[in-house]
């Protein structure tokens, strides 16, 4: 049995880059070592840091989309 999916009928491979959290302000929910979770207006939101640890509490921005994973770092102050 073969199955193939196609693009014309639907089928995705992954879904499309949500860009709606790009540039967005919010705050660290968890520690990001360097994954977590973070409060963006009234969501949580699983993120990755751009490579630094994060404690919980500190305000984060929303500097990339890579796929599915939202990459966030300090917000400037």
């Amino acid at each position: 049995m073969e199955t193939n999916l196609q693009a014309q009928e639907g089928y995705e491979s992954s879904p499309p880059e949500d860009h709606r959290w790009l540039g967005k302000q919010g705050i660290a929910v968890s520690d990001l070592h360097p994954s977590g979770i973070a409060r963006f207006d009234r969501e949580r939101v699983d993120v990755v840091s751009d490579g630094t640890f994060i404690d919980a509490g500190q305000p984060l921005e929303v500097v990339r989309i890579d796929g599915n994973r939202v990459v966030v770092r300090l917000a400037p102050p």
